[in-house]
């Protein structure tokens, strides 16, 4: 059988309207390939976006309890606008401690109030002073205790424990300096 040259073009138009059917019949399964690159991408762009989102949450409750904690350790500062002032509720803390352990203190100095070195703290004031007082070991661990579990946040910074008289274990003198933290004006 020959093929004349009109059967030949009627061949080759129905050849390119068959390809064209074809392509445009297998044009939906080429954008399910492209579409599913699309969606793991998108799904990958989601789950990443969803565990910031958790990470964010856990970092506003981390956040949440420092505050409380914050908040919670400056009620322990020590109360007064000046450094003097500071000093006095430190004196008031001590003065009350010893009332309770029938203690009598020699002496009180208030010490030179240094900035914080540490620059976390840079916002708190040390305020500083020195106890002189004659007293037993168990009044001292009683004060000492007590001063621990102080509503202001107080630290012994230094003790310095002297026996009076040798050979008998009674009363001892003491030097106590304690530091407390007060916002710095």
């Amino acid at each position: 059988m020959k093929i004349n040259e009109r059967q030949k073009k009627l061949l080759l138009v129905g050849a390119l309207l068959l390809s064209i059917a074809a392509i445009y019949r297998l044009l939906p399964i080429f954008d399910q390939l492209v579409s599913t690159e699309a969606e793991t991408f998108a799904e990958q762009k989601i789950f990443t976006l969803q565990k910031k989102v958790l990470q964010k949450k856990s970092l506003e409750k981390e956040r949440l309890s420092l505050d409380l904690l914050l908040n919670k350790r400056e009620a322990g500062l020590l109360k007064g606008t000046t450094y003097a002032l500071a000093a006095v509720t430190i004196q008031n803390v001590v003065y009350d401690l010893a009332h309770k352990h029938n203690v009598d203190i020699q002496s009180v100095r208030v010490l030179k109030t240094a900035a914080s070195d540490d620059k976390s703290l840079a916002m708190y004031a040390t305020v500083s002073i020195q106890i002189a007082m004659e007293v037993s070991i168990g009044q001292l661990k009683k004060i000492l205790y007590d001063l621990a579990n102080s509503s202001n946040l107080l630290v012994v910074d230094a003790l310095n424990v002297q026996v009076l008289k040798k050979g008998q274990p009674g009363n001892v003198a003491t030097t106590l300096t304690l530091k407390g933290l007060m916002t710095e004006q």
